[in-house]
């Protein structure tokens, strides 16, 4: 395992796309693979590997995101920033990291990879 804890570092997740191939109407950070969402995969491999800050860059159902991680995140220090107009990827990293203290930053992009093992909840993604 990683540990990243000796560096100052916050990381930042984009997590504000539709997932329109996902055929859902769950926003894509919600989509359950192997029983969890895809963002709480992240969120606890960072806080694994020593992260304390972690930055959401939000836009598509951040309502429906921002519940989720309150209720299953409560002791995590998790900030939000919200793209009310879909600004793309640069428009979002932008906003989140207006919001991070630390010298350096880890940005992470929500990402499904299939598995050829289990293929029962989601379908091949590109993102």
């Amino acid at each position: 395992m990683n540990n990243l804890s000796y560096i100052n570092m916050d990381a930042i997740i984009l997590a504000g796309g539709k997932g329109n191939r996902m055929e859902t109407a769950l926003p894509k950070a919600l989509v359950a693979v192997k029983g969890k969402p895809i963002l709480a995969w992240q969120i606890d491999y960072l806080l694994k590997s020593g992260i304390e800050k972690i930055v959401l860059a939000i836009g598509h159902k951040s309502k429906e995101i921002i519940d989720y991680v309150k209720k299953n995140h409560k002791d995590v220090q998790i900030d939000f920033t919200i793209e009310e107009d879909l600004l793309g990827t640069a428009g979002g990293l932008k906003l989140a990291l207006q919001k991070c203290s630390s010298e350096f930053d880890i940005i992470e992009k929500l990402r499904l990879l299939k598995n050829q093992t289990d293929t029962s909840t989601t379908k091949e993604q590109s993102t």
